[in-house]
């Protein structure tokens, strides 16, 4: 993805508030997973498409979360074409994500 790109879906990514997904949420025993199925994201010039699951273990004394999130852009006007992340684009998207999730 050129650095363009990147940093206007990264602006507009940041400007969002809250983050709706519908997703379906289980419980076994001390575990909570809730699975997002393909939730698409519009941002300028770019939709994000998000999908993948968080799971909470619960503890007496903590609580661990671990978050498989999928995470592609493409062009909003040419829906067959993909834009890949660097390494460090993914770093700097993914935990923003999981922070609009969880509001």
């Amino acid at each position: 993805m050129t650095e363009e790109i990147y940093k206007k879906a990264l602006k507009k990514l940041k400007s969002i508030n809250k983050l709706t997904l519908t997703g379906r949420t289980k419980k076994t025993n001390d575990t909570y997973r809730t699975e997002y199925k393909n939730q698409i994201i519009p941002l300028d010039g770019v939709n994000m498409i998000v999908s993948g699951s968080i799971e909470n273990w619960y503890s007496a004394h903590h609580t661990t979360e671990k978050s498989f999130l999928i995470i592609a852009v493409y062009d909003s006007e040419e829906p067959n074409k993909e834009y890949s992340f660097t390494s460090k684009q993914l770093s700097k998207v993914k935990p923003i994500v999981r922070k609009l999730i969880a509001v």
